[in-house]
């Protein structure tokens, strides 16, 4: 088997091309992202609620005013933690559900947000604590310390964001706050 030699303006060539894959390769690199940090209230919930319970209302992000559309990749992790009992245990995991509106529905209501569109994995609620009632739709989603990451649906203008916990009377801040983080 013959060698061929490379002629010194091949070997330029070459140099040349593998350069340009470099410059191709890092522009292709994904840009820096843009994040944002929003406050939760510990009581704040998008979920069904038993009459003596206190809920707030959850936290609506409107998409449009923070640059993002319908299509965008979302990644999103909670920060932080809320007392939710007198014991004084703590949880850091959220819910969230995507609307095409604003519309929130009363605490006795299964479906509160009523334009709610499906995205990503279900998350499975438990019921109200002192009623029992089922609070669990088909299009919320959970938001907690590891960072996931979610396509913002079409028709989608606004995300909701609350917290999964079955009573809402005895949640409490904690020092340090409950927050959620979106990168996009």
């Amino acid at each position: 088997m013959r060698r061929k030699k490379i002629e010194p303006g091949n070997v330029r060539t070459i140099i040349l091309v593998a350069m340009l894959i470099l410059i191709f390769t890092a522009c292709q690199e994904e840009p820096e992202l843009r994040s944002e940090v929003f406050q939760v209230p510990a009581t704040a919930t998008f979920l069904r609620s038993d009459s003596s319970d206190t809920p707030s209302d959850p936290l609506i992000i409107e998409l449009e005013a923070i640059g993002i559309a319908p299509g965008t990749r979302l990644r999103m992790r909670t920060l932080g933690e809320f007392i939710n009992s007198p014991s004084g245990a703590r949880r850091n995991d959220a819910i969230g559900v995507f609307s095409s509106s604003m519309q929130l529905l009363g605490i006795s209501e299964r479906s509160r947000v009523v334009d709610a569109i499906d995205a990503g994995e279900n998350r499975v609620t438990d019921n109200t604590f002192e009623n029992n009632h089922i609070t669990d739709i088909e299009e919320d989603f959970r938001i907690d310390e590891e960072r996931m990451e979610i396509v913002v649906p079409t028709n989608a203008q606004y995300l909701f964001v609350g917290n999964a916990d079955s009573k809402q009377a005895d949640n409490s801040e904690t020092s340090q706050g409950f927050r959620v983080e979106i990168s996009y």
